[in-house]
């Protein structure tokens, strides 16, 4: 009897090691962590959101999730492209006085964007929309600078409102200038009679008005 009782007993100890050394020889582990989401990756999904949104022509839902990207993400290389857009859906909505607002925004963004001849071009006509002639004078005549890349229908755009905008200023010369420089980018003869027909006439009526 007392054999057997001996007998368990070492069972036990031979049961207890293998047990404590069991779990010595297990580490620990930590239950995974969830990665946290990627600031940059979200912010693009963002932007693709809202962009998808303004292809599909639904205006609304597009630029409330422009606006909410362009405000939490001010300087990557997409809140110009937002700007953008928030600026052409405003100038669509006849709302020139965001519009302004919102070309300006990419105009003196941070970042060099391709969108900025183009912005130019609606923050001016924008401005001169709501009486800030003075503005979109300088807009026009200091910021803007035509190279041989500039997209000739957007140099004309520009040249003609130029025009408008020297004329109002008492520089028909300028504006005469700005209308011979537009004739120069338009290849078809009508055009280019259409221009020469405008400079012709500011000739003509400030002739009349020196008489």
């Amino acid at each position: 009897m007392s054999s057997q009782i001996r007998r368990l007993r070492v069972l036990a100890v031979v049961a207890l090691s293998y047990f404590v050394l069991s779990c010595a020889s297990t580490p620990h582990r930590e239950p995974p962590k969830s990665e946290a989401p990627d600031p940059q990756q979200t912010a693009v999904k963002q932007y693709k959101e809202a962009e998808k949104l303004y292809k599909a022509k639904k205006y609304p839902l597009a630029a409330k999730k422009f606006y909410a990207f362009a405000t939490a993400n001010p300087n990557t290389n997409l809140t110009d492209d937002a700007y953008f857009y928030l600026g052409i859906m405003a100038q669509e909505q006849g709302d020139q006085q965001r519009a302004a607002q919102y070309f300006m925004a990419v105009l003196d963004g941070p970042i060099a964007t391709e969108h900025f001849d183009k912005a130019l071009l609606g923050a001016a006509t924008a401005k001169m929309s709501i009486g800030q002639t003075e503005e979109a004078y300088r807009l026009v005549t200091r910021r803007f600078r035509l190279t041989e890349s500039t997209d000739p229908q957007l140099a004309v755009s520009v040249l003609e409102l130029s025009s408008k905008l020297r004329l109002q200023k008492s520089d028909p010369v300028g504006a005469i200038q700005d209308l011979l420089s537009a004739m120069s980018y338009v290849k078809s003869p009508e055009a280019q009679r259409f221009y020469l027909g405008g400079a012709t006439e500011i000739v003509y009526g400030n002739l009349t008005e020196g008489q």
